[in-house]
């Protein structure tokens, strides 16, 4: 074996070391690291804005201050759009529920009729299946308590930690250039300028694409006559930010509420048409060309990612899943030894 293969056994044997660290580390350390990884890409995304301000001699402090109150402005506007119509649907749930059930007896009499299968049987069948839910009903109620708890400190945590990272972004800087030679400073600069550049173009690009699909959605349920389409169409684009599977649970929603609301199965099929037809522009014209190449990862990578970041942060993970493989891929272009890593997460 020659001096080479030896050098390429021992760069992938530290890599798995690392690699092996740094997940136990993401799962035991969850709620330490995940308001800062998100922290530092949204700061990936805001440091432009606050290098704008600051060069028309704005200070820093209040640069800061700025950009983070027109995001808190956005995010205002967003929940204030969709309460309305949100507070219109708790309102009208306990008669969503009533349909509901009444569409629940009509399915088992079609079962039984269909299938010569008893509605006692039926009511039997489920009510076996469902009391092994009924009997981890606490532990499912305790994890919603601790998840909202953690939502909770998660939101309070995340603007303390950008404004930090903001104000302290040149002490940062600086500190880690002192680890690395002079000769590789410039190399690391590029890498960070690109990952800035692949994290910012994903943000930006991903925004635009939810302002999209949510008008979409939005017009497709109005002009089909659903009722909460406004709440129902931004809820539903809000979810495109997970990869694959955000458009199919978006979905499920407003095809509910066509089928409890309407008398007629065609609204029920004109609601899973839209979202298919938006679905088809989503995947194939509107995400190709408002996030660009930059973001250019293969399908089976973005899956991986997302189960891997679903099973160590939920949810938030999967959220993040695809940006933080963009990082990854931009630091192993600029490895030598890594190079065909990062040619195997191209699409």
């Amino acid at each position: 074996m020659t001096e080479i293969n030896y050098k390429r056994l021992d760069v992938v044997f530290k890599l798995s070391i690392i690699f092996a660290l740094l997940l136990v580390s993401l799962y035991y350390l969850k709620s330490l690291l995940m308001p800062l990884v998100f922290s530092f890409l949204i700061v990936l995304v805001l440091i432009p804005l606050c290098q704008k301000l600051e060069s028309w001699k704005i200070g820093r402090i209040l640069s800061i201050l700025i950009v983070l109150f027109m995001v808190f402005i956005v995010v205002v506007v967003l929940a204030l759009l969709m309460s309305t119509q949100f507070n219109r649907f708790i309102t009208d749930f306990p008669d969503l529920e009533v349909r509901l059930q009444n569409l629940f007896i009509e399915l088992i009499t079609k079962i039984e009729n269909a299938f010569n299968i008893s509605q006692q049987d039926q009511l039997g069948f489920l009510k076996d299946n469902s009391s092994e839910f009924f009997k981890t009903g606490g532990k499912y109620f305790s994890s919603a308590i601790g998840a909202t708890t953690e939502a909770i400190s998660f939101m309070g945590l995340v603007p303390v930690y950008c404004f930090l990272i903001l104000f302290y972004r040149e002490k940062f800087k600086g500190v880690a250039l002192k680890f690395i030679s002079s000769e590789s400073e410039q190399r690391v600069l590029d890498i960070y300028a690109k990952m800035r550049k692949a994290v910012q173009q994903y943000v930006v690009g991903l925004a635009l694409v939810v302002l999209i699909i949510a008008v979409l959605n939005t017009l497709g349920l109005l002009l089909l006559g659903i009722k909460y389409a406004v709440f129902l169409g931004v809820f539903s684009a809000l979810l495109t930010v997970i990869p694959y599977v955000g458009v199919f649970i978006g979905g499920l929603l407003p095809v509910m509420i066509a089928m409890i609301t309407k008398e007629s199965m065609w609204y029920t099929i004109g609601v899973i048409g839209l979202y298919w037809v938006v679905q088809i522009l989503e995947g194939n014209f509107i995400t190709p060309r408002i996030v660009g190449s930059q973001v250019n990862i293969n399908a089976l990578a973005v899956i991986f990612g997302l189960l891997a970041g679903g099973q160590l942060w939920g949810v938030a993970g999967m959220v993040i899943a695809v940006p933080i493989i963009a990082v990854i891929k931009v630091i192993f272009s600029h490895i030598a030894s890594l190079r065909p890593l990062a040619d195997m997460l191209e699409q």
